[in-house]
């Protein structure tokens, strides 16, 4: 149900892949497997800059917390006969 689809690769995962086949044709000490790796090395960069930001588990704490705290208000409210304005204790992001 939540599970996540793979993305078709990008250009420049077919870039990054194809740099990873072509260190394969070099030894280390020879100098044009120091240019590729210096080239992957930039590609790496920019995909990890590309990337998404996830949300943090302090973030998803907070969320969590507002959640069950206006629940357990609603609910004394339901069953309490108060008046109080519940949503004024939902903190605000």
């Amino acid at each position: 149900m939540f599970k996540k689809t793979p993305a078709d690769p990008t250009a420049l995962d077919l870039a990054i892949h194809d740099l990873y086949e072509a260190l394969e044709e070099y030894k280390p000490t020879e100098d044009e497997y120091a240019k590729i790796a210096d080239q992957l090395v930039k590609l790496e960069n920019l995909r990890k800059d590309n990337s998404p930001d996830k949300i943090s588990a302090d973030t998803l704490a907070a969320i969590a917390g507002n959640i069950v705290g206006l629940g357990m208000i609603l609910h004394f409210e339901k069953f309490g006969v108060v008046t109080t304005k519940a949503l004024g204790f939902i903190r605000k992001l």
